[in-house]
């Protein structure tokens, strides 16, 4: 007699095997995952900030303060910014009283909450909106 397929205990063995694979898979895209969103949200937040400041440095130079974004609450300003990609949907913004310049700021970006502080962004996590 000529039988031809797989037995129970093979098919268990292989279903076992991929469960194996993806205990240990799963994870690690996890990781990859946040490690890229965190990465992702801090670009976008110094891009957002840098057009900030571009507003204000060329409405600083043109003597007009008409321009000048000084909000410090993300809601008003975003309006005035236009970018592609993420931007702010929360946060706080903190000026230079002579500049104009952005000193610090706390964003969420994608639900990732970015300080930036010396001219670095630094993801440290979720955050709520």
């Amino acid at each position: 007699m000529n039988r031809k397929g797989f037995t129970l205990i093979e098919l268990l063995a292989v279903i076992l095997i991929l469960g194996v694979i993806a205990l240990i898979a799963v994870p690690a895209i996890n990781a990859i995952v946040k490690t890229s969103n965190a990465k992702i949200a801090e670009d976008a937040a110094i891009k957002y900030i840098k057009v900030i400041d571009d507003i204000n440095s060329t409405s600083l130079l043109n003597n007009s303060d008409y321009e000048t974004i000084t909000f410090t609450d993300v809601h008003d300003i975003n309006p005035y910014v236009h970018i592609k990609g993420y931007i702010p949907t929360s946060g706080d913004v903190t000026y230079d009283e002579y500049s104009g310049l952005v000193t610090m700021a706390n964003l969420c970006v994608n639900h990732v909450l970015v300080r930036y502080r010396n001219q670095h962004a630094v993801a440290e996590g979720q955050c709520d909106i």
